[in-house]
């Protein structure tokens, strides 16, 4: 092993320790299993094979994650529209006629 490779290790190992004594992350997420990555509970469909949005019970919670995400793109300055691709998710969508689309 090099200097510089150790020198390395020991700074991000330095920036780990005082992230958590910041508490900017928690010493549990460091430590984070294969297993459970995620860190949520294990559920009945641990490899998500089973495509949950298609499911109608799901249909609230796919509305509030989207309005979720628009808020994101808004705070970051994130100019894609999505709302016309998934007008299923999006609040009060107005469609423009095709004719006023900037493309």
């Amino acid at each position: 092993m090099t200097i510089e490779k150790i020198k390395w290790q020991k700074r991000k190992q330095n920036m780990a320790d005082s992230m958590i004594k910041t508490k900017t992350i928690s010493p549990q997420s460091r430590k984070a299993s294969p297993k459970n990555f995620s860190g949520r509970p294990p559920t009945s469909d641990p490899h998500e094979q089973h495509d949950l949005a298609r499911q109608p019970e799901q249909l609230e919670r796919m509305k509030t994650l989207f309005a979720n995400l628009q808020t994101q793109q808004k705070k970051h300055g994130d100019t894609l529209e999505l709302a016309s691709v998934f007008p299923e998710l999006a609040p009060n969508l107005t469609t423009p006629s095709p004719s006023r689309r900037n493309f």
